[in-house]
């Protein structure tokens, strides 16, 4: 259960928003959230909690999920959609910097966006068993060389996780190759399974972490991770590079500046209640990182040009 509580103005929000009236009744629109992931991932999760907490304050918010292409389907949806202060996509940053690059030619940019807020940031991990994988990531080069090939597979969630990992093999001198799964459950499947060497995982494997049937070897993103600081991250290895998967919202370019203001607010206080900060913390294994519109803005043009690197060097 959330709290019924009102946050200040929320009540409000369709009107804010810009929404019309429509319907015999007069009745407020509500907000649209079109998930980029399938149901009961992490980014479905905190979308529909956060249209409980937007509900239960006397606002009106509807998720839908429009899963496919790591992104591309909602995404190219969102691009085509009126801007009118009500339709918002959630998904994750890799979405629009680096996935559309393996699309010829691609679908869109970021500049075909509003970006109203960064949510949250994902742990992401090169991931292994602690009975079958190496103890760390001093280990993981010889853990490679001594395997058939001098290579490895690695379940990985999107192209530009693939890129990553391809880049890391190099810079180690073994071969790291990608196996694209659908989503993270499905790598940590696979990879407790043995069907894979490594996964690439971003929170899911924080229980089985502390249970010491999992280990995190490297760091993908630009911090140490909170449940092993002692892993390196790829910049620590030498490597100039840094993967860090965020949660976002973002909406048709041309949505009115002060919808867009007004729904950044409304996610920043839903971030603030305590019960969606222990859905974040304890059950997803995210890091609250909100950012507003223009700090997300230009983080996103700089990743573009990031992203467009790595592609170049490694995505191909």
């Amino acid at each position: 259960m959330f709290p019924r509580r009102a946050l200040p103005g929320l009540a409000a929000l369709p009107l804010a928003l810009g929404s019309r009236r429509a319907g015999a009744q007069g009745a407020a629109r509500p907000v649209q959230f079109w998930v980029a992931n399938a149901p009961g991932g992490s980014v479905d999760l905190l979308a529909r909690a956060i249209a409980r907490h937007m509900e239960r304050a006397g606002g009106s918010a509807i998720v839908s999920n429009r899963a496919g292409g790591a992104g591309v389907v909602m995404l190219n949806a969102l691009k085509a959609a009126p801007p009118d202060g009500l339709t918002f996509g959630m998904g994750v940053n890799a979405s629009m910097t680096f996935v559309p690059l393996t699309i010829t030619p691609p679908p869109f940019g970021v500049a075909d966006f509003a970006h109203v807020a960064r949510m949250v940031r994902a742990e992401l991990a090169l991931c292994a068993t602690a009975e079958r994988g190496p103890a760390d990531a001093a280990g993981l080069a010889a853990w490679v060389r001594a395997r058939p090939g001098a290579q490895a597979s690695v379940a990985v969630q999107d192209p530009q996780l693939g890129a990553a990992v391809r880049a890391l093999g190099r810079h180690l001198g073994v071969t790291l190759e990608p196996v694209t799964v659908r989503g993270g459950a499905e790598g940590l499947t696979q990879l407790l399974g043995g069907h894979v060497d490594f996964a690439t995982l971003a929170g899911i494997q924080a229980p089985l972490v502390r249970e010491g049937r999992l280990r995190e070897l490297v760091a993908l993103g630009g911090a140490p991770l909170r449940a092993t600081p002692a892993a390196p991250t790829l910049r620590q290895l030498g490597l100039e590079l840094a993967i860090d998967t965020i949660f976002q919202v973002m909406a048709p370019r041309g949505t009115p500046e002060p919808a867009i203001a007004a729904m950044a607010a409304q996610i920043r206080a839903a971030l603030e209640d305590a019960e969606i900060r222990a859905l974040i913390a304890e059950r997803l294994g995210l890091v609250p990182s909100f950012a507003g519109p223009a700090e997300t803005t230009a983080a996103m043009a700089q990743e573009a040009v990031a992203q467009r690197a790595l592609f170049e060097a490694f995505g191909r």
